[in-house]
């Protein structure tokens, strides 16, 4: 949390840092920790090695499906709303519950001008 807390605060460097020294983890308690180090890493410019974390979760979401979402974030974070949605959409696909936030994790606060995330609140039926 508290690495969410550095992102939020507008210090991806500390994020990143506090990421890096957490043990290392794998499969599904690795998925969010990662996913905070990749918007770490867009934030600060760091697009490439962001890019890596969202390959990385891609790797995971077969077995373990909030990694699509988490992936999504991350690239919503990069600037690519494209890619951002079509992960969204594939989340909605296999009903993903981590959709469920949405509409309150500030990591897709750059999604939200755009008219498809209003077109996802009402396909998830979720208040405009």
């Amino acid at each position: 949390m508290l690495m969410s807390a550095y992102l939020g605060a507008g210090m991806p460097d500390d994020a990143i840092r506090e990421a890096q020294s957490l043990p290392d983890t794998e499969g599904r308690a690795a998925i969010y920790p990662m996913s905070i180090m990749g918007c770490a890493y867009a934030d600060s410019g760091q697009r490439s090695a962001a890019l890596q974390v969202v390959e990385k979760l891609l790797a995971l979401a077969d077995q373990y499906s909030p990694a699509l979402v988490q992936a999504a974030a991350t690239c919503a974070r990069l600037g690519d709303q494209d890619r951002a949605f079509e992960l969204i959409e594939k989340a909605l696909a296999v009903r993903n519950d981590r959709l469920l936030f949405i509409k309150v994790d500030p990591r897709f606060d750059g999604l939200r001008t755009d008219e498809r995330y209003e077109r996802l609140l009402g396909q998830m039926k979720l208040p405009q």
